[in-house]
């Protein structure tokens, strides 16, 4: 089983401030990596459900989307959050396999982060949620995403350190 030392807590906490900030740098990319992937795994163990196709950490936010094709739907927000994909309600979802153009907004960046993802599920109404994986999307901007799952995940789960 995989445990996280305070040490390792330590760097991977100053690695997200430099991804929600300036950006990493690709050694810092390299370790940010590893780190995740840590936290991942041990929180995979500690919950198993689905986890084990997650290669991304992911937790709940309310990212303002919007989806500018195929149809421009704006004013969306994420239920979920990962530097690999999110999942959002639409009141008309569109079918697995859609391609998506998205502008995902964080207060992190004057500009929207601008990213391709292929929806890969549905929920039909009443619920209409999608989860879509991004096909496209900067490094620095899927560390962003990343950090700002590390920082809801510490303000929750990891007060303890």
């Amino acid at each position: 089983m995989v445990d996280i030392d305070r040490e390792s807590f330590a760097e991977i906490m100053d690695l997200s401030r430099k991804a929600l900030g300036p950006g990493l740098a690709a050694p810092e990319r390299e370790r940010w990596r590893a780190l995740t992937s840590q936290v991942l795994e041990l929180l995979s163990n500690i919950s198993p459900s689905g986890s084990e196709r997650r290669r991304y950490l992911r937790a709940a936010a309310g990212l303002t989307v919007e989806v500018l094709a195929p149809a421009k739907i704006g004013g969306l927000v994420t239920s979920s959050v990962s530097g690999g994909g999110l999942s959002m309600q639409m009141a008309d979802p569109p079918d697995v396999g859609t391609a998506l153009t998205l502008s995902i907004v964080v207060s992190q960046r004057p500009q929207p982060i601008p990213a391709s993802a292929s929806v890969v599920w549905r929920r039909p109404p009443p619920s209409g949620e999608v989860g879509a994986v991004f096909t496209e999307i900067d490094e620095r901007d899927r560390d962003l995403l990343e950090a700002t799952v590390i920082e809801r995940l510490s303000a929750t789960n990891f007060a303890g350190y």
